[in-house]
């Protein structure tokens, strides 16, 4: 890799943070663990705290989707006990939780924790594009709770732009139409992303469409 042979490790460091979340959404926690683990082994050797919790962050939700939800919290402990943490890693902190939540049957749980994400990154407007704004607004809609606010809410932060929370917004949509004894007939672009979301791993070089 250029930036790697040009001794720019900090870059490299911040690439692999961006390649983990990749592989995560686009392949599955088993595929993204050594990416998330190679990250953090280099982030703590160059003492780049913030990009260390991040690479914590995604490997706690990793364990998270495995069922390893003590594994995942001692993670998560660590990732946000460091002063340089960013506010994308308390906000990933609280969906790590919620993933957990989801994992173990209990669906209102996972509603509460993702809420403090969206509380979180709402307050931040430069924050990043995350991915777990799509399975907020999916947990939202199935607790029923202030719906409209939350996809509202959803909007302004233009979670739409990313393919995977797009994904999710189309569940959403189905759960919404389903209880209203509605036939669900989602835009092209929507099964589009459901589509991508489920069955295509992300492709080099264009990061933005996953």
């Amino acid at each position: 890799m250029l930036a790697s042979s040009s001794g720019l490790l900090a870059q490299v460091a911040a690439i692999d943070l961006i390649a983990t979340e990749l592989e995560l959404i686009g392949a599955g926690p088993w595929k993204a663990e050594s990416i998330a683990l190679a990250t953090i082994e280099l982030a703590d050797r160059l003492a780049l705290r913030g990009f260390q919790a991040y690479g914590e962050i995604f490997l706690a939700e990793i364990r998270s989707q495995l069922g390893d939800a003590s594994g995942a919290e001692n993670l998560v402990a660590t990732a946000i006990a460091r002063p340089e943490s960013a506010p994308e890693v308390h906000a990933g902190a609280a969906m790590v939780r919620a993933t957990s939540a989801v994992v173990a049957g209990d669906l209102s749980a996972a509603a509460e924790h993702s809420d403090a994400m969206a509380d979180l990154l709402a307050a931040h407007a430069s924050s990043a594009l995350v991915h777990w704004w799509g399975l907020w607004l999916l947990l939202r809609v199935i607790d029923g709770r202030a719906v409209d606010e939350a996809r509202r809410t959803f909007g302004a932060a233009q979670a739409g732009r990313r393919v995977v929370n797009e994904g999710a917004a189309a569940y959403a949509d189905a759960v919404t139409a389903g209880r209203a004894g509605d036939r669900w007939s989602p835009p092209r672009s929507q099964l589009d992303a459901v589509d991508r979301g489920a069955d295509q791993a992300p492709r080099p070089g264009r990061p933005q469409d996953v």
